[in-house]
């Protein structure tokens, strides 16, 4: 068997790792799937792991002996490394990177603590809630309304941009975040699950390797 071309060390329940395989999975990318305990105390995680993760977080890219940390930055590595879904010109690439830092900034510091927060804190503080909350509905109004007038994020076809901001918002219903509210933003991502390979993230994050896919033997 074809040995993959890229490792990718993640979890089931991260949207950030969610992120990085389905690019590789939209790509048709081979690639290694490592799930790494991240609610493990972080001396027990393998000694690899603990190798190349510049800040002890998943996901971590191996490609070619180079290690890359942080979700974005992954994805830009891989679009330019491609030439897939990373833009068409200058004007392009630099409204793709606005979204990059913008759903860091904002879409993430919403929906995924909101998620997490309800997911996984026991007994969150109310006010806590309240402010992942209102971060992000304010995300989600201001991602609707760009998407009014787009088909997708950057021009008329699927970037990284998509790819970044869509990943935890397949995973709204766990925030509590109802998206009917948010027209354009669902019309946005019925799109994108309709396009060739695309695969929830319980399908792509699993220990299990898919039988049809990119993916080599998970681990």
């Amino acid at each position: 068997m074809e040995q993959p071309e890229y490792t990718v060390y993640g979890h089931h329940d991260s949207g950030h790792s969610y992120k990085v395989c389905l690019f590789l999975e939209l790509a048709r990318l081979r690639y290694q799937y490592k799930m790494i305990d991240v609610f493990a105390e972080p001396s027990s995680r393998p000694a690899e792991f603990r190798r190349i993760s510049r800040y002890g977080e998943v996901p971590v890219l191996v490609h070619e002996g180079l290690c890359i940390s942080q979700s974005n930055a992954i994805l830009s590595y891989l679009a330019e490394q491609t030439a897939s879904f990373g833009g068409t010109d200058q004007r392009s690439r630099a409204a793709i990177n606005e979204w990059l830092f913008w759903e860091m900034s904002r879409l993430n510091l919403g929906v995924a603590n909101l998620r997490f927060a309800l997911r996984f804190e026991t007994d969150p503080p109310s006010d806590v809630v309240s402010l992942y909350r209102r971060r992000a509905e304010d995300a989600l109004g201001q991602l609707n309304i760009h998407l009014e007038r787009a088909e997708f994020l950057v021009g008329s076809s699927l970037t990284i941009a998509d790819i970044s901001c869509a990943g935890y918002l397949f995973w709204a219903d766990q925030a509590k975040l109802d998206l009917s509210e948010y027209a354009n933003v669902a019309r946005w991502l019925a799109d994108i699950r309709r396009i060739d390979r695309w695969q929830p993230p319980e399908a792509i994050l699993t220990s299990v390797p898919a039988e049809a896919g990119a993916r080599a033997d998970a681990v």
